[in-house]
Formats: structure tokens, sequence, C-alpha cells
């Protein structure tokens, strides 16, 4: 029987090896994480009382839990890519060690 958990990480780490990019995690606790991420500028998400699909133009990171080192703050906690600093605004945890974070363009 396959390990759910060890398939889960290995599918993460390929996703985020592959598709993801530098960025950097900056809690407002202090410090600064250099961390691979999913980087996306747009949204798409499932209206679960409809079923329908929903667009959003919110920018937003998907990064492995065990990458980020503290429990990520809502609207204290930012990422930075690109030169350009984001406000974390939501958290969707996936349940299996990754995170998706919807983000918000602030002046850096």
């Amino acid at each position: 029987m396959p390990n759910w958990a060890k398939m889960a990480e290995r599918a993460r780490g390929a996703i985020t090896r592959n598709l993801g990019e530098g960025v950097t995690y900056l809690p407002a606790a202090g410090g600064t994480y250099s961390v691979r991420g999913v980087f996306s500028a747009q949204f798409v998400g499932v209206d679960l009382q409809t079923g329908s699909e929903v667009t959003s133009n919110t920018p937003n990171v998907f990064v492995s839990l065990a990458d980020i080192p503290a429990v990520v703050t809502i609207d204290e906690d930012h990422f930075e890519r690109e030169g350009k600093s984001y406000l974390v605004k939501e958290e969707h945890l996936d349940g299996e060690g990754g995170a998706t974070y919807m983000l918000h363009e602030v002046a850096a």
C-alpha cells in the first residue's frame, strides 16, 4: 500500500523545484527566508455552493510548509518577488503540507 504522505511530499517537491522560483518570505516577527514557490498573478477556485469556477486577478504563491520557518500571520507577513512586496491576505492549506497564500501588492 502506498504511503500517501510521502507521495504528496515528493509531488510538492517536484512542483516547487520544476515550476517554482525563488521568493523571499518576510515574517512580521523578523528575519528573511529564501524559499521556492509557484507564483501566479491569477487565481482560479471553485465556489462550493454553486460549483462554478471563480477567477480572480489576485496574486498568489504556493509553497511547501516545510520551507516556511514559522506559522504565517495574515495581514502582517510578506513575500517578495522580483522587487515587489506582497502582503499575505489569505491562507489556503491543502491538507498535505502545502499552502497557497493569496497576496496583495504593497509599496516596497
